[in-house]
């Protein structure tokens, strides 16, 4: 089998992922092949990820709008991704938002709050 490594989704279901001919593809549990075009080739490494999903956050945090939600869903479909570093950057961040009311809209706190228990407990 090809280089590559096993994802597991949002919904528990784990497929494994690897590139070919310049596409990721998946193979699922049920060893059905499938392309993945929405996917990309990342010039880097994890720790250049996981520095970008703290920019991320860093630009996020406060504001009040649809980015925050957003950078919540890439965050926590990535959490795996997150030096230990950057993990603990990230929780500090939340926190002093929490403590000083600076993390925007109540919706907004939600989602901050939800991430920082995700980042506490993995």
């Amino acid at each position: 089998m090809a280089n590559g490594l096993w994802r597991r989704n949002n919904k528990g279901t784990e497929s494994f992922v690897y590139i070919t001919n310049g596409y990721y593809r998946r193979i699922n549990k049920l060893e059905e092949e499938e392309e993945m075009p929405n996917l990309i080739t990342f010039d880097g490494n994890k720790e250049d990820i996981s520095m970008l999903l703290l920019l991320a956050e860093r630009y996020a945090l406060g504001r009040r709008t649809y980015i925050v939600g957003w950078v919540y869903d890439v965050i926590k479909a990535n959490i795996g991704l997150l030096t230990n570093k950057d993990k603990q950057v990230m929780i500090r961040d939340i926190e002093q938002a929490i403590s000083r009311g600076d993390t925007g809209d109540v919706c907004d706190e939600a989602y901050w709050k939800a991430l920082l228990e995700k980042l506490m407990r993995g």
